[in-house]
């Protein structure tokens, strides 16, 4: 046996959190006993003598492995197999580029139009064969925009009602989300929302009410007061109503985050899930992980749920990076990422033809045959297993020497020590944390 290159060990007050980051078990030893595995690390099997207990919760939990395992290949394994694997299909799809704001920080133009019925014909098709030449478990049916309740008559509800048909005679998964800004939202729409199983719901607020106004301007209403007003709808009318709450913040708005708490009544924040996000256009300035800690911790002790930064163990770095997934756009260019500006054609993947078949272009297959992991940096990096290398759109778009332009080693290091230290604070309540007493 060896200890596996992908152990991390995390020294906090008297014990070590220990976790190998391939398996993803995590044990909690006392110092001492850290001191040990250090002591016999050159003769390892030695340790089985010494502490024999130490050494099989060792074995068990992957922080020792065969002498001869290709750790390395595993980890590649794992990743291949997750991103070409059928499983879900996921479409996202972009009825319209048109949106009711105009957000400063937005990537995205936003010309007016909307998609064709011809289209929508074309995603039912493309939808139809492959749930008949794939084995596919079900369809992820994912909403985006643009702002997307634009069409929601029109587009959203015929195309959701044919995807649930396909899936149901099937007798397959159909899962329906959304991304959306929220204003548009109507009431009137719940039992719409309810009979196409629409209960996954991202909604942005760019801070209190003070601060969304400024960004979200509406000359007739006040929009931050509609848009809490809808996701309280929300909440009290759509059966199993999951609405995570996507909190945009800069460095000046972070302070007034907290009077949100008191425009949601306490009956519906079990339904939402809070979730921070510093506007990335802004540039670098502060580190505020603590105060956003802080605050999801507020936000938690008044009833909401709350989004933490957690290790990537999905087994792929983004959903762009698994085959059976899709951006299809109001003129049918399809894209693997969401982070683009869809009016640049020269940008697609592919497009989908009338007959329900993507055509891809050249730069799918850089994407997909050149794995973002593949290269000397990822392969000999103890993070590989829970990074699974950089953003795949970055990576295509960046030569081999401005790597480390790319790279969040960093910022996965920064994510693992909290999480382990979350670990602790918790008392090891996971059925995967064992405190050792060996």
């Amino acid at each position: 046996m060896k200890l596996s290159f992908f152990n991390y060990f995390l020294p906090v007050g008297e014990d070590v959190v220990c976790t190998n980051l391939l398996t993803g078990h995590v044990f909690v030893i006392e110092q001492k006993k850290k001191q040990l595995i250090d002591d016999f690390s050159h003769d390892i099997s030695a340790l089985s003598v010494a502490n024999p207990g130490l050494y099989s919760l060792m074995c068990k939990t992957g922080i020792l492995v065969p002498a001869g395992a290709d750790e390395s290949n595993i980890a590649q394994y794992n990743l291949k197999s997750t991103i070409y694997n059928p499983g879900m299909l996921r479409l996202t799809v972009l009825p319209t580029l048109d949106c009711n704001y105009n957000c400063w920080y937005c990537y995205e133009k936003h010309p007016k139009g909307r998609m064709s019925e011809e289209l929508v014909e074309s995603i039912i098709k493309l939808v139809r064969q492959q749930l008949d030449t794939c084995n596919l478990s079900g369809v992820i049916l994912d909403w985006f925009g643009g702002e997307p309740l634009m069409c929601f008559k029109n587009i959203m509800y015929p195309l959701s009602k044919a995807v649930q048909e396909l899936t149901s005679s099937r007798h397959l998964v159909f899962n329906n989300q959304i991304t959306t800004n929220g204003y548009l939202i109507k009431s009137s729409h719940c039992e719409l929302y309810n009979e196409i199983h629409l209960r996954d719901w991202q909604i942005t607020l760019d801070g209190d009410e003070t601060e969304h106004q400024k960004i979200k301007k509406n000359p007739d209403n006040d929009s931050y007061k509609v848009t809490v007003a809808n996701i309280i709808s929300l909440c009290k009318q759509v059966e199993k109503a999951n609405v995570t709450l996507r909190i945009n913040f800069s460095d000046d708005t972070l302070k007034s985050i907290k009077n949100i708490v008191q425009d949601f009544p306490r009956e519906v924040r079990s339904c939402i899930t809070v979730m921070f996000q510093r506007i990335w256009q802004l540039e670098e300035g502060t580190d505020f992980s603590d105060e956003v800690n802080d605050l999801l911790a507020y936000f938690e002790q008044q009833g909401f749920k709350v989004v933490k930064a957690r290790l990537n163990y999905q087994g792929y770095p983004c959903y762009a990076n698994l085959n059976h997934q899709a951006v299809i756009t109001p003129n049918g260019d399809v894209f693997k990422c969401t982070a683009r500006d869809f009016t640049e054609a020269a940008l697609a993947d592919g497009t989908l033809g009338v007959d329900g078949e993507i055509k891809w272009n050249a730069n799918y297959y850089k994407r997909m045959t050149n794995l973002s992991m593949e290269n000397d940096h990822c392969l000999s990096c103890q993070f590989l297993p829970v990074c699974c290398g950089p953003c795949s759109q970055k990576y295509i778009e960046h030569s081999p020497d401005q790597f480390e332009g790319i790279c969040n080693k960093e910022g996965v290091k920064l994510t693992l020590n909290n999480q382990l230290k979350d670990v602790y604070a918790e008392q090891y309540q996971s059925p995967k944390q064992v405190k050792c007493t060996c």
